[in-house]
């Protein structure tokens, strides 16, 4: 390199240094440039948005609360819908449209409600809540016009009761079993609080010889509302026997019926008299090991595990008071029915079973002891549930010290017309001040013969 060469090296290379730094800020440049741009369409995009949600979210409201207001702003399938709704006005707790044959809609603009729901139809051609509005408007005038209509919000959408309760009540009543149980299903199964206007729809469909396989083939899949339906029948007098019916098909099935709905069955027979149907119901139902313990009395001496029926022992503690079953102290493997009286006042609960005793002579037995201090004892009682409690038979009091087993009896005879009988071991306090008992007492090997 010569001496000038050399000399301006050093130059040449600041001044590309000063080239690659301007071409890089103007990178750098371009660079921000752009991503001004990009933050400016996000800022945009996210206002339209936001806009677009609050708007239809504002309007969504207004449709539910104040429909005239949202359609001020705009057509909303929603808001003629809800306009339309209030006007034939459905029962929103049951499902069931007010607007029927039975409950025609009142007032006469019905034209101008049937436009609305129209409008709806045309920006909404799928919306299932516009033809289940229609077929409750033309329920009143042409029943085969609001099944076309109630069809239809069907077939777009299970979730419409209104309809699915139409099509129910009209396919029972045509004889079409089957599509009016697959229906009541279908409503109960979304709308279980409706089990009060389709239970009775369910309970015709199995009374009808061609609709009683259709209703135990339902259950015995164990639908989610089985044991509402149960429980609801069970409460009606009039509907108890078909409960009993039905579990008692339910048997053998993959899903038999559970306790819970067999014990309702039993104590809602008992309750309402029919008393024959809800024993040989309870004995049906009876495990093989417990059916050969089945007597008189069941379940005497107190070796199986209590079940809330009336036809086993109903055993409650109460203020003051302790009642169970406990092991014998005396004699090893026997259980007894355990008393303890805290003192004070006591509110005793009667220990009581249902019998089904038919008229004739018996004997009933009990070994007792205890040790009670108070102004009244225990006593065992039997009575007529039919008249009502009419006392037939009663052991001596316990009362005092009687530390020793000792056997207590009774003969008594049971009436023509005593249908059912009830076994209880009671206080006989006869005021407030005769509560006032202290102490414990035993039973064990409690005996009902014939005479």
């Amino acid at each position: 390199m010569t001496g000038a060469g050399a000399q301006n090296a050093p130059r040449n290379r600041r001044r590309d240094v000063r080239a690659i730094t301007a071409s890089l800020a103007a990178q750098e440049g371009g660079t921000t440039s752009q991503r001004r741009l990009v933050n400016l369409f996000s800022l945009l995009m996210a206002s339209v948005l936001v806009t677009l949600v609050v708007t239809h979210s504002f309007v969504g409201y207004l449709a539910a609360v104040h429909p005239q207001w949202a359609l001020a702003l705009g057509s909303y399938p929603a808001a003629e819908l809800q306009i339309a709704n209030d006007f034939v006005v459905t029962d929103g707790a049951s499902g069931g449209p007010k607007g029927s044959a039975d409950n025609p809609p009142s007032g006469a603009n019905t034209a101008a409600i049937r436009d609305r729901i129209t409008r709806a139809l045309y920006q909404d051609p799928l919306n299932a809540r516009a033809f289940e509005l229609l077929g409750a408007l033309e329920a009143s005038r042409s029943a085969p016009a609001a099944d076309r209509f109630m069809q239809a919000a069907v077939n777009r959408s299970r979730r419409t009761p209104a309809a699915l309760y139409w099509l129910a009540r009209r396919k029972l009543a045509q004889g079409d079993t089957h599509s009016a149980m697959a229906l009541a299903d279908t409503m109960l199964r979304i709308r279980p609080a409706a089990m009060s206007i389709v239970a009775p729809i369910v309970a015709k469909i199995a009374a009808m010889p061609e609709g009683e396989d259709q209703v135990i083939g339902v259950l015995a899949a164990a639908p989610p509302w089985r044991q509402a339906f149960f429980h609801l029948l069970n409460s009606h007098a009039k509907a108890a026997d078909v409960s009993a019916h039905l579990l008692l098909a339910l048997q053998g099935t993959p899903h038999p019926p559970t306790d819970r709905e067999v014990d309702g069955c039993i104590s809602s027979l008992v309750k309402n008299r029919k008393f024959e149907l809800a024993y040989y119901t309870w004995l049906q139902f009876l495990p093989p090991d417990k059916t050969k313990d089945v007597k008189l009395l069941f379940n005497g001496d107190f070796r199986f595990e209590l079940t809330p029926v009336p036809f086993d022992w109903s055993i409650q503690g109460g203020s003051g008071v302790i009642a169970e079953i406990a092991s014998d102290n005396d004699q090893r493997g026997r259980n007894v029915l355990s008393i303890g009286l805290s003192g004070g006042r006591v509110n005793f609960h009667p220990i009581a079973q249902t019998l089904f005793l038919q008229p004739g002579r018996y004997r009933f037995s009990v070994r007792a002891k205890g040790s009670i201090d108070g102004p009244r004892g225990l006593r065992w009682q039997v009575a007529c549930l039919v008249p009502a409690w009419k006392i037939i038979a009663e052991t001596p009091m316990l009362l005092g010290a009687n530390r020793q087993w000792h056997e207590q009896s009774s003969p008594f005879d049971v009436p023509p017309g005593c249908e059912a009988q009830t076994l209880s071991l009671i206080l006989t306090a006869r005021s407030a001040s005769e509560t006032l008992v202290s102490g414990s007492a035993a039973f064990a090997d409690i005996k009902l013969e014939r005479d």
